[in-house]
């Protein structure tokens, strides 16, 4: 038997290696190893594919989004526009208050020119009233003489007459006269 074993396995050798010195295997492990890397190749381009594909959609929906929001140029133009919006705000409220500010300063000239002509006034009031006064106490400082002189003529008719009486009642009777006299002084200087 050992014939046949030998004889099975140079066959065997022979199916391995065959005669044309071709020293592969069969199944020649390079078919399959190419055919499974031609596989697993696919399989990888597959999966790049899919990714770029979705890396591509990522893209364009990244560009629509670019395409919608307004450019730089058009971001620039819309917030100038509204710097140079809020500079008007500024500019017109600097003319009110300015405007406001010369109008108060003139209503003030003006109250300044009212006060004066009311104080000219007030003073040229004050001014004849003084007057006034300074008539009314002439008038009776004249008054008050000539009651003081009407008083002596009297006194001294008196003093003639009853020289007997005494010279007490003459006395009181130029007191009395006197008291009276700076009573209507007093009264009418209160009166004024």
């Amino acid at each position: 038997m050992p014939d046949k074993d030998q004889a099975a396995a140079a066959a065997a050798a022979a199916a391995r290696f065959p005669p044309n010195g071709d020293w592969r295997p069969i199944p020649d492990p390079t078919l399959l190893t190419t055919q499974a890397l031609l596989r697993e190749i696919g399989g990888v381009r597959e999966l790049y594919d899919s990714r770029l594909a979705a890396m591509d959609k990522a893209v364009a929906l990244i560009q629509a989004t670019v395409d919608k929001s307004p450019s730089i140029a058009e971001l620039y133009a819309k917030y100038e526009e509204k710097f140079r919006g809020v500079q008007i705000q500024f500019d017109q409220r600097d003319i009110a208050v300015q405007a406001a500010l010369q109008t108060a300063k003139e209503a003030v000239g003006e109250q300044n020119k009212s006060n004066q002509l009311a104080i000219a006034k007030s003073e040229a009031s004050t001014i004849k009233q003084a007057d006034q006064i300074g008539i009314n106490i002439a008038a009776l400082e004249k008054s008050m003489d000539d009651k003081f002189d009407d008083v002596k003529t009297r006194l001294t008719l008196i003093e003639g007459r009853s020289r007997g009486i005494g010279d007490s009642w003459g006395f009181v009777v130029g007191l009395v006269g006197l008291i009276s006299a700076v009573a209507a002084i007093i009264a009418l200087v209160l009166k004024h």
